[in-house]
């Protein structure tokens, strides 16, 4: 039972968002990252700068109390504190660090006298304060601390909290409606990949996946799938076509087949009439047989099941051998059989193949090449290998009526008689296994004018080709069994 094709409707569960998702959430720690390496280095900028600032402030103020009595230095601290209200003023008693000036109110807990400058904190008017202060210890034993309030840092940071905030939401926000645009993108070219290999599966094979034109991802994929379909369609066409001309064209033989057995079988038949009819059930047998053969050799090639082996031999060999043993056939059938063969051209193919459809031409080229008993003329048939930068050709002629240009494609075809070779015996398996071994070799067979008559090539790619190798010594003289076109 087919099974339905399902449909991705929710975008979140799709691959893209998911995907996006990601994405927009490693960019968003890497923004993060970044914000707060800036921020370390713009906030440690402003702290050296604030730190020299103090310690220069509190160098000057160390300088001017030297010397000045209790009374003078509380005045000059408070001096202090009425002109600059950024900053902050402590002076102390010499015994236990009770303010004596300024406008800090207790002395921080982590300040040391002599210290470096350290950050601290404290309330003031209902807020948090922060300072950076520095203390130091005068001759009678007073302390006294200078810091300013750190405006700059505090500012740093309320835009940075900001800026992480705001800018967090932004990509967010940016990622989740650039999923949500892509997934639905992403989804509609996927449904559509989808309703057309439902209704394929159908059996309307003339569907096909839509194309944008974009040459992405998703375009390559469809054109894969297209391509899937076409051939999928092929072998359905080829199917049904197998089908349809094996219910045709085997029905005649089975039917002859039968009868002649009934024959064979009628008790009055005298014993040479028997054997002739059961010698003639045999014979029809073995061609039926070698039908099938055909038919399944062609089927594996196609279908990739049979992967060509492909062993250094000697090409010009294995043709002379089959031309030697096509002779006498030729000269029974009146006609001429010639060849035009350099030596040594060797190649790495599978022998057996190659030899089969070599075999293939040049019996459909004696059986529909050659004129009809009787006729006048006499049938030539010729067999040329030729050999280039690129490819490897094996062309065999004969000057027959040939084959009409709007039918070779079809002659390469399995089971395909064309109307004038009805009238002789065959399976129309013989061109379409020339072409099944080119393909499978990764050439082609071409269908020329011999003006008048027929050229087939089976064209080999050069690659195919070892110049330098070395002939093995065995060669085979038995032909392999050959179908007609």
């Amino acid at each position: 039972m087919m099974a339905p094709a399902h449909s991705i409707t929710i975008p979140w569960r799709t691959a893209s968002f998911r995907l996006t998702a990601l994405i927009t959430a490693l960019f968003l720690i890497a923004a993060l990252m970044i914000i707060g390496i800036l921020y370390w280095s713009m906030s440690d900028l402003l702290l050296r700068q604030l730190v020299h600032d103090v310690s220069a402030r509190s160098a000057r103020i160390q300088s001017r109390l030297i010397g000045l009595g209790p009374a003078q230095a509380k005045s000059f601290i408070n001096n202090l504190v009425d002109a600059d209200r950024t900053s902050y003023y402590l002076l102390t008693q010499p015994v236990g660090k009770l303010r004596d000036a300024g406008n800090l109110a207790v002395w921080p807990d982590h300040i040391r006298p002599d210290a470096k400058p350290d950050v601290f904190s404290f309330e003031q008017g209902g807020e948090r304060v922060l300072a950076l202060g520095i203390a130091r210890k005068l001759a009678d034993g007073r302390l006294f601390l200078v810091a300013r309030r750190a405006v700059a840092q505090e500012q740093l940071t309320r835009r940075f909290q900001w800026i992480l905030l705001a800018g967090s939401i932004l990509i967010s926000c940016l990622g989740v409606a650039a999923g949500l645009v892509l997934s639905r993108t992403v989804l509609r070219r996927v449904d559509a990949i989808s309703r057309t290999g439902e209704r394929f599966l159908r059996g309307q094979m003339k569907e096909r996946v839509p194309l944008t034109g974009s040459d992405d991802e998703l375009d390559a994929l469809a054109g894969n799938l297209n391509s899937m379909f076409d051939r999928i369609e092929q072998l359905m066409r080829g199917m049904r076509e197998v089908s349809d001309n094996i219910a045709h064209d085997l029905k005649t033989p089975l039917n002859r087949l039968r009868i002649r057995a009934e024959q064979a079988l009628d008790t009055r038949m005298s014993d040479a009439d028997r054997q002739a009819a059961l010698e003639r059930i045999v014979t029809e047998t073995d061609e039926i047989i070698r039908t099938f053969n055909a038919l399944l050799q062609v089927a594996k090639l196609e279908a990739g099941a049979m992967e060509p082996i492909r062993n250094t031999f000697d090409l010009s060999t294995l043709i002379g051998d089959v031309i030697e043993l096509y002779e006498p056939v030729a000269e029974e059938a009146g006609a001429t059989l010639t060849s035009d063969v350099p030596q040594a051209i060797t190649i790495a193919a599978h022998r057996q193949l190659i030899g089969q459809a070599i075999t293939n031409l040049i019996e459909n080229a004696l059986k529909y090449g050659c004129p009809p008993e009787g006729s006048p003329s006499a049938g030539s048939v010729r067999v040329v290998l030729g050999a280039d930068a690129e490819h490897i050709t094996i062309a065999v002629s004969d000057r027959g009526p040939g084959i009409a240009k709007p039918d070779r494609q079809r002659a390469t075809e399995r089971f395909v008689r064309l109307d004038a070779s009805r009238s002789r015996p065959g399976t129309g398996l013989g061109l379409s296994l020339v072409a099944a071994v080119a393909r499978g070799h990764g050439g082609e067979v071409r269908l020329l004018d011999n003006d008048p008559g027929l050229t087939a090539q089976l064209v080999l790619p050069r690659h195919l080709m070892r110049p330098d190798a070395t002939t093995p010594p065995t060669s085979s003289k038995q032909p392999q069994p050959a179908e007609e076109r």
